[in-house]
C-alpha cells in the first residue's frame, strides 16, 4: 500500500482505467495559491514530497520521493519523471530501487476554478513500453493478473502498469506560491473528474506537492 503522488504512477493509473495498486489521499487547497498562465511558469526540477511506504498491517516499511524536469516552454513540453524508493523512512540512504520515465508530454490546456484556486490544466502522454528501472527491489513480474513493473520495499509492493499504447491522462497543477521556494499542488485522481475529465481538487498537504530545487 502506498500512499504517495509521482506523476509516473498517477498519470499510468489515470490513463489506464485506474489499474495501478497505489492510493490516493484526500481532497484539499490552500487559498494563497498564486496564478500561472503557461507550462514556461513550472520550467525547473521539482522535488516530491518524501511519502512513506506503508505495508498491509499499517507499518511504514521504507519511503519514496517523485522528482522531474520541466524544461523551457509554453504550451508543450517533454518531461523526464523519476521514482526513488528507500528501505529509510526519510527518503536517504543507497536506493532500493528507481523508475524513471524521459518522454512524458504535459500539454496546457487552458485553467479552471478549483473551489476558487486557479489552476493550469495539464494533458499528459506516456510513451508505450516499460518504464527504465534499476535496483535489486524492481522487476518484471504478476500483479494484479498482469505483466507489471513492480517495486518490492519491506512486505510492501507497488506495480506500474506496462502499457502496451501511448497513453494519455489529465492532471491540474496550482502554485501555493511562486517565491521562496516555489512550491505547487496537483490534482487528486481519486475524486470524480469534472466534465471535461480533470481532477475536481487538490491532494492534500502531506503529499502530491514540489518544490523547485
Amino acid at each position: 500500500m502506498l500512499y504517495s503522488y509521482s506523476l509516473i504512477r498517477i498519470f499510468l493509473a489515470m490513463g489506464l482505467a485506474g489499474m495501478l495498486t497505489a492510493c490516493g489521499g484526500g481532497g484539499g487547497s490552500n487559498s494563497d495559491s498564486a496564478t500561472a498562465t503557461s507550462l514556461a511558469q513550472y520550467q525547473g526540477t521539482w522535488s516530491g514530497t518524501c511519502d512513506p511506504i506503508i505495508n498491509g498491517g499499517g507499518t511504514t516499511v521504507g519511503s519514496t520521493r517523485n522528482s522531474f524536469t520541466i524544461p523551457s516552454g509554453i504550451n508543450s513540453v517533454t518531461v523526464s519523471s523519476n521514482d526513488s524508493y528507500y528501505t529509510t523512512t526519510n527518503c536517504t540512504g543507497p536506493l532500493a530501487a528507481s523508475v524513471s520515465v524521459s518522454s512524458i508530454t504535459l500539454t496546457f490546456q487552458g485553467t479552471k476554478s478549483v473551489n476558487g484556486v486557479d489552476a493550469v490544466r495539464i494533458e499528459a502522454t506516456l510513451p508505450a513500453g516499460t518504464p527504465t528501472f534499476s535496483g535489486a527491489a524492481a522487476f518484471i513480474g504478476s500483479c494484479s493478473g498482469a505483466i507489471q513493473l513492480i517495486v518490492s520495499v519491506g512486505s510492501s509492493s507497488t506495480c506500474y502498469p506496462i502499457p502496451t499504447t501511448i497513453t494519455t491522462a489529465k492532471d491540474i497543477f496550482s502554485f501555493l506560491s511562486m517565491t521562496s521556494p516555489p512550491t505547487f499542488e496537483t490534482g487528486d485522481d481519486s475524486v470524480p473528474a469534472d466534465a471535461n475529465g480533470y481532477p475536481s481538487a487538490f491532494l492534500p498537504a502531506s503529499t502530491g506537492r514540489y518544490t523547485r530545487q
